[in-house]
């Protein structure tokens, strides 16, 4: 898979499940909540999309909230999917942090991460990350920003809880800290540990 990503989005629902299951999110990735993929959907390929994912185990899937876009990015499988299942369907794109930096990730081809956005983990919103790696179809030419948008076949996509990325730290030191998160200057929000 790492040296075929475009594989990722060909993968069945139970076969990304085995996939993220090898990976060992909750021991190898602290703070990380799932793996996930994004898939771009044109506006002329929504019905046959709609209609694949139906048919691979998701027979009441939806997109939400609801877009006559032209093109939407659409979290279509999550692991783990029970503690993650309210995104599934989510378009991401309908959330104007989640859409810069997917259009960011789609042009560059780099891992690209979200300011942050509400989280919603059971039931609990909290300041978070989206990290988005573009994937492309492999038989398309990606020198420059218009021709990877046009390859663009979606992103995996990993959500992180803001307070995630620093807890357990500094467990010797034995202190209590608070770093702001900030977005272009301004402070959006604190997190920190507590001993």
């Amino acid at each position: 898979l790492q040296r075929n990503p475009a594989r990722l989005a060909k993968m069945p629902r139970d076969e990304w499940r085995r996939f993220a299951e090898t990976i060992r999110l909750r021991d190898d990735f602290p703070g990380m909540l799932g793996l996930g993929w994004v898939e771009h959907v044109t506006a002329d390929a929504r019905p046959s999309f709609l209609a694949r994912v139906r048919a691979d185990g998701m027979p009441h899937f939806r997109i939400h909230p609801h877009d006559d876009g032209a093109a939407l990015d659409v979290i279509t499988y999550i692991e783990p999917e029970i503690a993650n299942s309210a995104v599934i369907g989510l378009n991401i794109g309908a959330h104007e942090g989640s859409r810069e930096a997917a259009a960011r990730a789609a042009e560059t081809g780099l891992p690209t991460l979200t300011r942050t956005l509400p989280l919603v983990r059971d039931e609990e919103s909290a300041p978070g990350f989206l990290l988005l790696q573009a994937v492309y179809r492999n038989d398309e030419p990606l020198d420059g920003a218009e021709r990877r948008r046009k390859a663009l076949r979606g992103y995996v996509y990993a959500p992180f809880l803001a307070r995630n990325f620093i807890e357990g730290t500094t467990p010797s030191q034995g202190h209590s800290f608070e770093v702001p998160i900030l977005e272009g200057g301004r402070t959006v929000a604190h997190i920190g540990t507590h001993s």
